[in-house]
């Protein structure tokens, strides 16, 4: 009987040293972060993206005690960033910038290398920002004088997007379902060069953010026509929404999300949204964020990040489906 009582004994041990074991496994390293993280940005330097980035990374590094390392990783809609973490080691050392191509990637490329649904944990939503429609100052200067335009010839004008699929492409591609309109798609690498050729005059629209078009607004050389979200902007209250000037359901956005690899222990996670959390609530972050016509998120959990992607992904189905977007790659 003692022998038995001992064995039991002995066994529980052995499981609570395991469950014990599993949960360790499971849980934050002693003082996470102890260690510069590295923070993957799809897109190149110079961009909205890649400046909110820099911001937040600068917050985030003083909240945390260790340095926020910003790492651009342009190319392919950001899938070649997206690959990259998803590949990288679940540690919370390397961490992900989402944006809007995180959500629409798996609608318009036939292959990808990750699985957007799979391969990621979100940690927080921490910034919205909506596009706008832009026009060069010698076009017209209204959304119904635009309509008007393209009506003239149909097919025959053209606007030029940051690159095939990406939000820019997408809200010109919404733009058209909703106005019943045709034009011509030119992908550019970036927003810098879709920029100078619609100053050039060679494109009747195009669609970017407030903070990235600002410059050239405030030369006089390009028209914010109206902004594609539900309420006007605080950057720019005197622009209209798209409701306003008569097409009802037009709202297209970018997003910036912090992510980390699929498999990151929880209490890694909950650390990392902690930490986001109070970054983007810093004062000075909001004032440099506004500047840029950015809003920032705050209190934003992993289940609501989460949901936010899905509810991305069935936004912009209806989208690309009727666009027929599709690229091969």
């Amino acid at each position: 009987m003692m022998k038995r009582n001992l064995l039991r004994a002995m066994v529980s041990h052995a499981v609570l040293v395991c469950v014990a074991g599993t949960a360790a496994a499971q849980s934050a390293p002693a003082g996470y972060p102890v260690k510069p993280i590295r923070l993957i940005i799809p897109f190149a330097p110079g961009g909205p993206t890649d400046l909110f980035a820099r911001l937040f990374a600068e917050r985030l590094s003083a909240v945390s005690g260790q340095q926020v390392l910003v790492d651009n990783r342009a190319g392919a809609a950001g899938n070649i960033a997206y690959a990259s973490v998803a590949k990288s080691p679940p540690d919370g050392y390397t961490l992900l910038l989402g944006t809007t191509g995180l959500a629409t990637n798996p609608l318009i490329y036939k292959t990808l290398s990750y699985d957007s649904g799979k391969d990621f944990q979100p940690i927080a939503l921490l910034a919205v920002a909506p596009l706008v429609l832009l026009t060069p100052t010698q076009g017209p200067d209204t959304v119904a004088g635009v309509v008007a335009r393209l009506k003239t010839n149909p097919g025959h004008f053209s606007y030029p997007s940051g690159g095939s699929g990406t939000s820019t492409h997408l809200a010109a591609e919404m733009f058209k379902l909703k106005a019943g309109i045709d034009a011509i798609h030119v992908p550019y690498r970036g927003s810098g060069p879709a920029f100078l050729d619609t100053l050039a005059g060679r494109h009747v629209f195009m669609f970017d953010t407030i903070g990235a078009s600002r410059p050239h607004v405030s030369a006089g050389k390009l028209n914010l026509v109206a902004v594609a979200s539900a309420k006007r902007s605080q950057a720019a209250p005197g622009v209209p929404t798209f409701a306003e000037a008569g097409i009802d359901g037009m709202q297209a956005f970018t997003w910036n999300m912090l992510l980390a690899p699929a498999g990151t222990p929880r209490a890694v996670v909950e650390a990392l949204n902690r930490l986001s959390n109070t970054a983007v609530s810093d004062p000075g972050l909001a004032r440099r964020s506004a500047d840029l016509a950015i809003d920032l998120t705050v209190d934003s959990t992993p289940e609501s990040a989460a949901a936010f992607i899905a509810s991305e992904t069935r936004r912009w189905s209806d989208v690309v489906k009727a666009s027929g977007i599709k690229i091969d790659e």
